[in-house]
């Protein structure tokens, strides 16, 4: 586990992923840290990380899309309950500047991940975003690739 602090390590503010693992939560937002430790054979088998997102421009997502399909593939995720390293946050971080929750990214990710998403249905929130704005996402993305709209479905 992570743990934040701001200006000094000794400035702790609290955990970065503090909930069990959960693919039904995982689909609704990004609550994962970036540090992990992984069965590298499992990684291989579900293809590492994909760079193709960071090549669109989208920054920083590749471990959220990583965890999705840790999720799809059903492997098995455990967290040590033990703070393992500190992460200075500042405002600077990559957390707080890059594209989070932007609308073509998220409906990019649902395309890429209805599977997951059709077998834990979210409730009010997919992928980090509202689902009235995933929904006009999604059915914008659409009409541009194929002139027909779509709407998301709540199972």
């Amino acid at each position: 586990m992570l743990c934040r602090f701001q200006s000094r390590q000794s400035d702790r503010e609290g955990l970065l992923s503090y909930f069990d693992w959960d693919p039904r939560t995982l689909v609704e937002f990004p609550y994962i840290d970036a540090m992990a430790m992984f069965d590298r054979e499992q990684l291989i088998k579900i293809g590492g990380y994909d760079n193709d997102l960071y090549k669109l421009g989208w920054f920083g997502w590749e471990d959220y899309d990583l965890w999705l399909r840790i999720a799809g593939a059903g492997l098995c995720v455990s967290f040590l309950p033990n703070v393992l390293c500190l992460y200075r946050h500042h405002d600077r971080a990559m957390s707080n500047t890059t594209n989070l929750f932007e609308r073509e990214l998220v409906a990019h990710l649902f395309e890429k991940h209805r599977a997951l998403i059709e077998r834990y249905p979210p409730k009010g929130r997919i992928l980090g975003l509202n689902r009235s704005r995933l929904e006009e996402a999604v059915r914008t993305s659409k009409q541009d690739v194929s002139g027909q709209a779509f709407s998301v479905v709540a199972k």
